[in-house]
């Protein structure tokens, strides 16, 4: 199983790097058809509030919530009490924020070996779940 962060689905869907949102587009549907992709809800709501608010050509809160029901064929992982606490013990150990930590949390509790993200190293390990970035 492979995890992807909150800035792959925002790639796919922000023109304005186009190498890294035809990357990004790929990832997905590779992974949507191979059905090893998975999400967290935390993924889900991030990527809703940046579409939506943050880029230079934002969807409108229908079209994104289009586009998350699209993202419904991954499996996705329900924040809970226990993760939170993972994702702390992860803060406290490799020292990245919490909002990082809380994704790596869900990546190990789906049981993924990687997890897709520019925002931490390429090649670091975290609970058994390496990163690896796709843009590189």
């Amino acid at each position: 199983m492979k995890f992807l962060d909150t800035n792959i689905l925002v790639y796919a869907h922000d023109d304005a790097d186009l190498m890294k949102s035809q990357t990004a587009s790929e990832l997905i549907l590779n992974l949507a058809q191979a059905g090893t992709g998975v999400l967290s809800t935390q993924v889900l709501g991030e990527f809703f509030q940046v579409v939506t608010g943050k880029l230079a050509q934002p969807l409108t809160p229908t079209d994104a919530g289009e586009v998350l029901r699209g993202y419904e064929v991954f499996r996705v992982v329900q924040i809970d009490v226990p993760m939170i606490h993972a994702a702390v013990a992860v803060v406290a150990h490799h020292g990245i924020s919490y909002y990082d930590a809380l994704i790596v949390a869900a990546a190990a509790r789906a049981g993924c070996s990687i997890l897709y993200s520019e925002d931490l190293n390429p090649g670091q390990k975290y609970l058994g779940v390496t990163v690896t970035n796709p843009f590189h």
